[in-house]
């Protein structure tokens, strides 16, 4: 099982399903989840992203220079609603923040 977990956090990571990679290593350390079957295994991975109430990392830049950056999303008033982040070390800065385009996302969750 093990060679197959790397390369399948590998694939959900070049599909930017992030959300889906927390869910796992949440799964991984829950003994619980251990009694569920296959498919409600999958249906909790495949939910994660759309069912965080504090939102989620939407999109990750690393190599954003000055400082790395992320983009949350939440839904807030039932409306997406995103914000970009910069971490110096010590602070996060907020860059931006703006509400959901349809010409510029496919959904809420994933951009054009």
């Amino acid at each position: 099982m093990a060679m197959l977990k790397q390369p399948m956090i590998e694939k959900l990571l070049s599909m930017r399903l992030h959300g889906m990679v927390e869910a796992l290593k949440t799964q991984e350390q829950d003994p619980a989840v251990r009694d569920l079957s296959f498919l409600e295994r999958l249906g909790l991975l495949v939910d994660h992203p759309r069912r965080s109430p504090r939102g989620d990392v939407s999109e990750e830049y690393p190599d954003n220079l000055p400082n790395p950056k992320i983009l949350l999303m939440a839904q807030v008033r039932e409306e997406p609603l995103y914000v970009a982040c910069a971490f110096d070390g010590r602070y996060a800065y907020i860059v931006t923040v703006h509400r959901y385009d349809p010409d510029r996302w496919i959904d809420p969750w994933t951009r054009k």
